[in-house]
């Protein structure tokens, strides 16, 4: 049949004329548009054949979790206990197995036409050279002869600031082009963290129903500060493993640990306000009017603030106190005086839920 851009497959998508076809290969180096690909491909089809016809597996292939991909085929093949017609999405598969794509070849040769296999690829996020060598392979070979085929690489020219447009429409926002470049150059392209970049705006934004410049200058840093920020919000959460992982790409990234401690302190002392006006019985307001700020970053705030305890903001300061001292020492390498305190400051003592 064919291999067509996500720009042709929206269109097909769109029109009036568009049918079903038994097997679509979505694959590319950006899982977000392969996913957001995915579920719009469900969304039409499941109006066509029924929740009760639709089947998700995440994994194919030897795996422990995984279904094995005769099982998946053999579904495909078989009709329908409720009557009509199959739809079958496997994926996002990041490493597909030879075994795997052999099979999957073999079906897209011969595919059930009254079903409908989407299986999902993810070539690796960003890495073009994974692109071209999975294009060499004998599956998609066979899919783009007999089915379709869409490839999800990083967009180019106008097509991200498409994108990121259609994101900001989606909250029901409207945004000048000179903001949407702002963005772009800020998030280096990354629609992950564009997306969630627009998220944030959106919040922030409340009843405004335009993002303007000063909104985007004053919410959205260069990489490393969205990633400083990243890490006080998993500090926040009260979540170990990811505040650790975000802590080493800023190590690895040289992030000025003077950087890190500022915000840390910052977070703390807001976490300490809202603990202190929650266990007094005050309000929200009561505690946004005291401390300032947006909605977007106190909401959570104040959320989170249920899963600290008094004992941890007392020793919170004196482990932030050490570590400033411990920074301004030369000969102190900052990196383990951070782990150290992250580390502190989460330490598994007994945790309540948020209110």
């Amino acid at each position: 049949m064919a291999k067509i851009q996500p720009a042709e497959l929206a269109k097909k998508l769109a029109s009036d004329k568009f049918k079903r076809e038994p097997f679509y290969l979505l694959y590319g180096s950006e899982p977000r548009r392969i996913q957001e690909a995915a579920n719009r491909l469900r969304a039409i089809f499941t109006d066509e054949v029924g929740e009760e016809n639709f089947f998700r597996y995440v994994g194919a292939g030897s795996g422990q979790d995984d279904m094995s991909p005769a099982e998946i085929v053999g579904q495909l093949n078989t009709m329908s206990m409720f009557g009509g017609s199959k739809v079958v999405w496997v994926g996002p598969i990041v490493k597909l197995d030879k075994a795997t794509a052999k099979t999957f070849e073999e079906y897209a040769r011969n595919p059930n036409p009254s079903s409908t296999l989407i299986l999902a690829v993810v070539t690796g996020k960003g890495n073009s050279k994974a692109i071209t060598t999975f294009e060499k392979t004998e599956l998609l070979k066979a899919v783009v002869e007999n089915c379709v085929a869409v490839r999800f690489s990083a967009p180019r020219g106008e097509e991200i600031y498409k994108w990121v447009t259609g994101r900001f429409r989606r909250h029901g926002l409207s945004v000048n082009r000179q903001v949407i470049e702002l963005l772009v150059d800020l998030c280096d392209r990354d629609l992950d963290r564009l997306d969630g970049e627009v998220e944030k705006l959106s919040a922030y934004a409340g009843d405004e129903i335009e993002v303007t410049l000063g909104m985007v200058e004053e919410t959205v840093g260069d990489n490393r500060t969205a990633q400083v920020w990243d890490l006080t919000r998993a500090i926040r959460k009260r979540d170990m493993n990811m505040a650790m992982a975000i802590l080493d790409t800023l190590m690895e990234n040289n992030t000025p640990a003077q950087m890190i401690l500022k915000s840390i302190t910052k977070e703390l002392a807001l976490l300490s306000a809202a603990h202190s006006f929650k266990c007094e019985g005050g309000s929200y307001e009561a505690f946004k009017s005291a401390v300032g700020g947006h909605d977007f970053v106190l909401t959570d705030v104040w959320r989170m603030a249920g899963r600290w305890e008094t004992p941890f903001f007392v020793d919170g300061q004196r482990a932030l106190l050490e570590a400033g001292m411990n920074v301004m020492r030369s000969a102190v390498s900052p990196a383990p005086v951070l782990y150290d305190l992250v580390a502190r400051l989460l330490a598994k003592n007994k945790t309540v839920a948020a209110s």
